[in-house]
This record gives C-alpha cells, sequence and structure tokens, in this order.
C-alpha cells in the first residue's frame, strides 16, 4: 500500500470511529483529504467580516496560472510527525484550528 492510500485509510479508519463512538456523525463515504494553502478568511483585515463561526466574506483567488506555472515542479515529500483532531469554529493563538488532541508519531 502506498503513502497516500495508507492515509486515505487512516482517515477513513478514524472517522469510523468518531461515529461508532457518538462523537460525530456520518456525512460522506471516505473522508475528503485535502491540504489548504490559502484560507481568506483568516487574512490580515479580514476580521471584521467573520461571525461567530469564523464565516463570512470570502476573498477570491485565481490559482489557474500558478498551477500552470508550476505543474511539473516536484514540491519533494513532507514526513508526517503528528495528528491533530481540531475543534471546528475555533481558532488557537497561533492562528490555526485549536486542537483537542494530537497523536505524535514515532520515526
Amino acid at each position: 500500500m502506498d503513502g497516500s492510500a495508507a492515509l486515505q485509510t487512516l482517515a477513513d479508519s478514524l472517522a469510523q470511529k468518531l461515529v461508532q463512538s457518538g462523537l460525530s456523525q456520518k456525512q460522506y463515504d471516505r473522508v475528503k483529504l485535502h491540504a489548504t494553502l490559502i484560507n481568506t478568511l483568516l487574512g490580515k483585515g479580514r476580521g471584521e467580516n467573520r461571525d461567530k463561526h469564523n464565516q463570512g466574506v470570502r476573498a477570491t483567488f485565481d490559482a489557474r496560472e500558478v498551477l500552470k506555472q508550476f505543474k511539473d515542479c516536484d514540491f519533494g515529500s513532507f514526513t508526517v510527525n503528528e495528528i491533530q483532531l481540531s475543534e471546528r469554529f475555533t481558532t488557537g493563538e497561533d492562528g490555526y484550528f485549536r486542537p483537542s488532541s494530537t497523536i505524535w508519531l514515532s520515526t
């Protein structure tokens, strides 16, 4: 099993356990693996547009030209050292979602 298939299996298994324990409700058949590169709701000067759930008017960003320019670029690999279970609609002092727990992975 390659790394991305293993990560998908792990994410789906964790989501299933959360549903079974009653901590979450099933929404989808699979977890959508993604990385947020630009979150326009959390940018400087955007705070006045957010409601109590950090949702508000979102600025747009068209990345088509960036994707064309870097379409053949290999950005390398990344080692995952931890898994965080984050609380939705929260922001910690560092600007990221506030984790309710962290699992540290040994390397």
